[in-house]
């Protein structure tokens, strides 16, 4: 059974107080790299010694996230039964079940899950959406009293529009911020390189749900020296890195991934519009070393989990801190040698 880090025990016993001073809805705010799945995951195995007859539910938003999620919890309660709801599979009799969210937008599939008395939210800034709203809306989890409760989970309680997530989430019951984390010994510490590209002009570039318009700022990467920049920075400074790409988009993706392959780096694509399998088959070259840069759009600032990462390229500039911090988090977690 996977043991709590002493924050990881204030913030599980944080969370139980919020609870029982008739907070129904609470979050735990804890940097990339320091344990929320671990963390939630003895939420999980807690409430259901409190509420035997209970069931625990995890929303989670992809298929990685969902995969984690199962993961953590048979590492942390190996003696409970943990199914998976997503797509075709409905393992609904689980007393815990992590689910995709997508796939409980259907009424018909929430139906089937059946006596849930909490709802954990992983990525917890997502549940302002419609489809998070539904599912708690359904358990009960919006009601003051006599419905689940529920607990999110985030590395960043903020989003880049203007929805405020203090419409879902009451209260923050612990946080833990990367400074902590790497002050602590719990993440290692970043350098940090700035690469200046002359003809990169943003001024034309508009504005989206506070930040830069994704396709705009694509199309202005793609017609400027930046790949170019970014092959020749990494060449030198970091040659021989374990590194994820962050693009705007696929195509500006696909297009400083070649200017690194022609540098001679091995570089791995991945994106949203992938099949599952696809995906898999390319984080999994990543994380065998098959590749040693991951050029992604986005992807993998959610869930992804690879200790050996010891490098980010920023290729998008952004006004939104969140995403900043969920980009700088992949590369934090300790590795020996790191």
């Amino acid at each position: 059974m996977l043991e709590l880090r002493e924050y990881q025990a204030e913030g599980v016993e944080a969370v139980f107080s919020e609870w029982r001073r008739g907070v129904r809805r609470t979050a735990l705010v804890w940097a990339t790299g320091l344990g929320k799945t671990v963390g939630v995951a003895h939420i999980a195995v807690r409430h259901l010694a409190e509420q035997p007859r209970g069931r625990v539910l995890m929303l989670a938003h992809t298929t990685e996230l969902v995969d984690q999620a199962i993961s953590k919890m048979r590492s942390v309660a190996p003696g409970i039964r943990v199914g998976r709801v997503q797509a075709q599979t409905n393992e609904t009799l689980a007393k815990i079940v992590c689910a995709s969210v997508q796939t409980l937008r259907s009424e018909n599939r929430r139906r089937m899950i059946r006596d849930v008395s909490l709802v954990i939210v992983d990525e917890a800034h997502h549940a302002v959406a419609s489809t998070y709203l539904a599912v708690l809306e359904h358990y009960g989890c919006m009601g003051v009293e006599g419905g689940a409760l529920a607990v999110g989970v985030t590395a960043t309680m903020m989003r880049g529009d203007e929805k405020a997530l203090g419409a879902v989430w009451q209260s923050i019951a612990h946080e833990v911020t990367i400074g902590q984390g790497i002050a602590d010994g719990f993440l290692v510490r970043p350098r940090g390189l700035h690469v200046t590209v002359d003809d990169l002009d943003l001024s034309q570039v508009k504005m989206s749900r506070g930040d830069y318009n994704e396709g705009q700022l694509g199309q202005a990467i793609e017609d400027s020296l930046a790949p170019q920049a970014i092959a020749k920075a990494v060449a030198e400074h970091a040659p021989d890195r374990k590194m994820i790409l962050f693009a705007p988009t696929v195509s500006s993706a696909e297009v400083i991934g070649d200017a690194l392959s022609a540098s001679g780096r091995a570089v791995g694509l991945v994106h949203g519009g992938l099949a599952a399998g696809d995906r898999k088959r390319v984080l999994d070259a990543y994380r065998a070393r098959e590749t040693t840069i991951l050029a992604s759009c986005r992807l993998p600032t959610e869930g992804f989990d690879d200790p050996e990462t010891d490098g980010v390229i920023f290729g998008r500039p952004t006004r939104s801190r969140g995403f900043y911090i969920q980009m700088a988090g992949r590369a934090l977690r300790p590795y020996p040698g790191k």
